[in-house]
């Protein structure tokens, strides 16, 4: 796994050991970040269930401002702080080691608003009911709690056979399937 463009491009990134993640394809974050191409600069980016982080460190590659990036996992956290550690990001990452659903309650309490949010559960998430049902109220959450930015982008990847679409109460604005991956874009 690489990073795509930017300032870090052809960097490879470090992933967690194991079959507990599957980070994005490159194809497939190219495809994203082509259709996000105006949102990214200087951008305020949200990454939850980061995993290794590809989708905040590409973000932060092509010119967002900051990234919080959210995982629980101890092999994933090993490989995302091992990939902030090597690109010598700094400032403009930080990383809460928690649950995504606590850690959503406390960015909203907050008040922190971002103009792009990750959104990209296990895909076994989408195979149990109840997870799947958490992960769409998380969703709806972020947008109604307004953790997402007036023009900001809320993107949201889940396996393709996962009836997450059906589930949603706000329809997506877009949506691309990639293989076994389907992204639904949200927009404010």
């Amino acid at each position: 796994m690489r990073i795509i463009a930017g300032k870090w491009r052809r960097r490879k990134l470090a992933s967690p050991e194991g079959r507990s993640t599957r980070p994005p394809t490159d194809f497939i974050r190219e495809n994203i970040f082509n259709i996000l191409r105006d949102d990214i600069e200087g951008a305020s980016v949200l990454d939850l269930f980061a995993g290794s982080g590809s989708f905040g460190i590409e973000a932060l590659s092509r010119g967002a401002g900051s990234c919080i990036f959210v995982e629980n996992g101890r092999a994933a956290l090993r490989a995302l702080k091992e990939n902030l550690r090597s690109l010598e990001v700094g400032e403009a990452a930080s990383v809460l080691m928690r649950d995504v659903f606590r850690a959503r309650n406390r960015i909203a309490e907050e008040g922190r608003r971002f103009d792009l949010i990750f959104c990209d559960p296990p895909f076994d998430f989408g195979r149990d009911a109840a997870m799947r049902q958490k992960a769409v109220e998380m969703v709806d959450d972020l947008l109604i709690k307004e953790l997402l930015s007036e023009d900001g982008v809320l993107v949201f990847r889940s396996h393709t056979e996962d009836a997450y679409e059906k589930e949603f109460s706000t329809r997506p604005g877009d949506t691309r399937v990639y293989g076994k991956s389907a992204v639904f874009f949200f927009y404010r």
